[in-house]
């Protein structure tokens, strides 16, 4: 991938995904040589990761330089994920999540117990907990968090039907962020949060050493 193609295309903000529009994943066609479109089949990226990329690139960022650099760090670490574990990585988004977004909204509203436990937990069980304090309607992002990281788990049980469990996590996950930033008023802060997370969790999945994976 051509990083000063990338980086100028940055520099000029990016817009929602469509025809002719540069969105974060036309902007990675670009810069690895391809034509200006939106792609999420593109052969270098993850399809998993691609989707979840598209959904984050489509939230409603203020402006399209705060999309631009939000998404930043996260399209420099997509190029060459088409080798990562689609599964794992539904697995580790969905996790995160519990573990570093939901406590941010748990401490606003003085939940600070329930907050360590998604920290320390990030399992299902927490996510359950911080839905049950936080009940304020049905579909609350705390509860679409839980109910994501219960699909991708579900994902390495569904032989023949991964992709299928697996785009649906990601699609609650990036709901529930989405959600979660709207309801706390800091959109381009959370979400910018969220997109670095995901990059953090396609570096690591491409430099097993960093995870102490021999």
């Amino acid at each position: 991938m051509n990083k000063e193609v990338l980086e100028e295309l940055l520099s000029r903000g990016l817009t929602q995904s469509g025809p002719g529009q540069t969105c974060l994943m036309s902007a990675i066609n670009v810069a690895c040589g391809g034509p200006l479109e939106s792609n999420a089949d593109f052969a270098s990226v993850s399809s998993a990761a691609a989707l979840y990329a598209n959904l984050l690139n489509d939230a409603n960022w203020s402006c399209e330089n705060a999309r631009s650099a939000g998404l930043r760090r996260l399209a420099h670490a997509l190029a060459g994920t088409s080798v990562i574990d689609n599964v794992r990585f539904a697995e580790m988004v969905t996790e995160t999540m519990i573990r570093r977004l939901l406590p941010i909204g748990l401490r606003a509203q003085g939940h600070h117990d329930v907050a360590i436990q998604c920290q320390e937990q990030g399992d299902r069980k927490a996510a359950r907990l911080a839905s049950q304090t936080m009940p304020q309607e049905s579909l609350s992002p705390y509860l679409t968090a839980e109910v994501a990281f219960g699909t991708a788990d579900n994902a390495k049980f569904a032989r023949g039907y991964e992709s299928v469990f697996v785009n649906h996590a990601l699609e609650l996950a990036a709901y529930a962020a989405r959600g979660l930033s709207e309801k706390l008023n800091r959109h381009d802060q959370l979400m910018t949060d969220v997109a670095d997370m995901c990059a953090e969790i396609l570096e690591n999945m491409m430099n097993p050493e960093k995870l102490g994976i021999n």
